[in-house]
């Protein structure tokens, strides 16, 4: 059985890593296959490209539709979409003349982002008049920012963003402000956890996705709060082996 993986090339890329480790169970491509059979099986890491594949290939054997990645790359149109499913997600606006002096705090977001480089956040109306952003959500006060990796609406691996250093940012949990993932055992964490996850399942379900990895808060009031799925997430050798083994499994049934 081989999986064709549409990734990208790039020197760092998962993708190409996660092929390259799997003793050729996955290829990676990047354009379309010449020739593909009814027993192909193609999973789209992030890349949207050639959505005219996705028809020539059996709707069970497609991982990630062209079409739902590049909806859930609109990030403003992502999350349009998961409330309308009643996904939790936090407040937004495109239109900053909505936006109340109650509304502040808020994170000015681009349609198009990647690794929270593009947040600002804004505390009043002068940094609000001033802020290029595309939309803007309301800030989620939270204890705990997970991400939960969806797999056939299965979690696979979870793991909680933790402060890498002593001037870690308080709320912006990205690498460049200093944060890390540290794996959590879902499995033992299960019961409590389990609003999380379920949440994550819901967000995923709503996107038409059959992989993600779900960043979601657990708010101070206890409640989970999804700010985004990733489609390509960066990944490290324990979770690329996950990923190959549970995709594996779930045709070799």
């Amino acid at each position: 059985m081989t999986i064709w993986v549409m990734g990208f090339r790039g020197e760092d890329s998962t993708s190409r890593i996660l092929c390259e480790e799997s003793n050729g169970d996955f290829k990676l491509i990047t354009k379309p296959l010449r020739h593909p059979s009814s027993h192909s099986i193609l999973f789209r890491y992030g890349n949207p490209d050639y959505q005219d594949l996705d028809r020539k290939i059996v709707r069970d054997n497609l991982i990630n539709q062209a079409s739902n990645i590049l909806c859930n790359i609109q990030k403003a149109r992502s999350l349009m979409v998961m409330r309308e499913h009643g996904v939790q997600v936090p407040d937004f606006t495109l239109n900053r003349l909505t936006i109340r002096e109650e509304d502040f705090p808020l994170m000015g977001r681009r349609f198009h982002h990647s690794k929270g480089a593009d947040i600002h956040y804004l505390t009043n109306r002068s940094e609000l008049e001033a802020d290029n952003s595309d939309y803007w959500t309301r800030f989620v006060p939270s204890i705990k920012e997970y991400r939960i990796h969806i797999l056939f609406q299965k979690p696979v691996r979870m793991s909680r963003k933790e402060a890498g250093r002593s001037d870690a940012h308080p709320f912006i949990r990205n690498y460049d402000k200093g944060w890390v993932f540290q794996n959590v055992n879902f499995i033992e964490y299960h019961r409590s956890v389990e609003p999380l996850i379920e949440e994550a399942k819901k967000a995923t379900q709503a996107m038409d996705l059959e992989y993600g990895a779900v960043d979601i808060l657990l708010t101070t009031v206890n409640k989970p709060c999804i700010l985004e799925i990733n489609t390509a997430p960066r990944q490290e050798e324990s979770g690329r082996q996950i990923l190959r083994e549970k995709i594996l499994e779930h045709y070799r049934r």
